[in-house]
């Protein structure tokens, strides 16, 4: 619902704002593992301020809607993935 919301409204809003898409989880970890911090909102939105602009990059109105179409699928397909690890132990 949230992914819907997100690209109705960013398609009338246009240029007014970005999106911006962390390139690597990695760093957003590492400073979580630093500080000795859990995973909600509110920390990891003060983590991100910290983050350099280098390592963001913004994504286009034509990237979120490949995400939004994907999504279905990668939600199938992880717990299938688990299954399969359990399976295979």
């Amino acid at each position: 619902m949230f992914q819907r919301f997100t690209l109705r409204y960013y398609s009338y809003l246009g240029e007014a704002f970005k999106v911006y898409l962390l390139r690597g989880t990695k760093v957003l970890k590492k400073l979580r593992r630093e500080n000795k911090l859990w995973k909600p909102d509110e920390v990891d939105a003060m983590l991100l301020s910290k983050i350099l602009r280098d390592m963001f990059r913004t994504l286009t109105l034509q990237e979120m809607e490949e995400k939004v179409k994907l999504q279905p699928l990668i939600n199938e397909y992880e717990p299938l993935s688990r299954r399969t690890k359990i399976l295979k132990h």
